[in-house]
């Protein structure tokens, strides 16, 4: 939910300061998508391995090999990310529409992000006990 409202703020922002620019709608949208995926990405990273996983690794190379996978599960859930959300703001036309297909892009792309990085990226740990899910 965090990483959700960091992405979406971000686009918030990035709309705004964008959008007393020239440049064409479509372009401030993807501008907009664009830097808040880049935020939510690093944060969603830093909360998985941390928190989520309690991932460990043992090398800066293990840890660099472990984001670049990371990173190419996040371009291909982005897809659906941003196509849910262009489909949103372009079939209903209105900001909040925009915001709407962000947040149920985002909570499809989370779902398999998590799916995939929980197998293939965290799924293999120094620490036996990782992955296990934290105590309630």
């Amino acid at each position: 939910m965090l990483c959700t409202l960091l992405n979406l703020g971000t686009q918030r922002i990035a709309a705004a300061i964008l959008g007393l620019t020239p440049l064409p709608d479509a372009v401030v949208l993807v501008l907009g998508m664009a830097a808040g995926t880049a935020v939510g990405l690093l944060t969603k990273f830093i909360l998985d391995k941390l928190v989520v996983f309690r991932h460990k690794t043992s090398s800066a190379s293990e840890l660099a090999g472990g984001f670049a996978l990371y990173v190419l599960f996040g371009v291909l859930t982005t897809a659906i990310f941003w196509g849910t959300e262009i489909t949103f703001a372009w079939a209903w036309k209105a900001e909040a529409s925009r915001y709407v297909g962000g947040a149920v892009g985002l909570a499809a792309g989370y779902t398999v992000k998590y799916l995939l990085d929980r197998t293939y990226v965290f799924g293999r740990s120094a620490d036996p006990t990782a992955g296990d899910p934290p105590p309630r």
